[in-house]
Formats: structure tokens, C-alpha cells, sequence
């Protein structure tokens, strides 16, 4: 990596961090998109903007009163 990193940590400088060369770099976002492509590719479903209230093993009921039945589901919340 390279780059002038000098600087406050309030005007964005880094003080100290770890380099690793050769290291892997992943974009969140095209993993991410390439992630929900291939769950919809297989007739998954992406819910977004929508809040659980009743979580159940089975069946998850959201804030509107919806009740969504499926044999598998996951949990995400806030990126970072």
C-alpha cells in the first residue's frame, strides 16, 4: 500500500496500521451484489427495509403483521 497517510486522526491520518503484502482485497459491495445474485438466482429472497418483530424458528412476522414461513433464514443488520 502506498499513499501519505501522515496526519491528525482528526484531519483522517492513520498513526499506526499492519500492511500485509499480497494480501487479498474484497469490495463489500460487488460481493455483497454478486452474494444476493446468486441467492435469487436459486429462487431466494431478499427482503430489505423490513423489520422483524416475531423472529421464530420457522416464521418471522414483521412490523406490518406479515408472517413469512421458510425452512432457513438469516439475520443481517448494518453493513458496518
Amino acid at each position: 500500500m502506498q499513499g501519505d497517510f501522515s496526519g491528525t486522526s482528526e484531519e483522517g491520518g492513520i498513526k499506526h496500521c499492519l500492511q500485509v503484502e499480497d494480501a487479498a482485497v474484497l469490495n463489500p459491495v460487488a460481493y455483497l451484489n454478486g452474494l444476493a445474485k446468486a441467492i435469487t438466482d436459486k429462487g431466494g429472497k431478499i427482503y430489505e427495509q423490513t423489520r422483524v418483530r416475531k423472529p421464530d424458528r420457522s416464521v418471522l412476522e414483521t412490523d406490518g403483521g406479515n408472517k413469512v414461513s421458510l425452512p432457513m433464514w438469516f439475520l443481517c443488520s448494518s453493513l458496518y
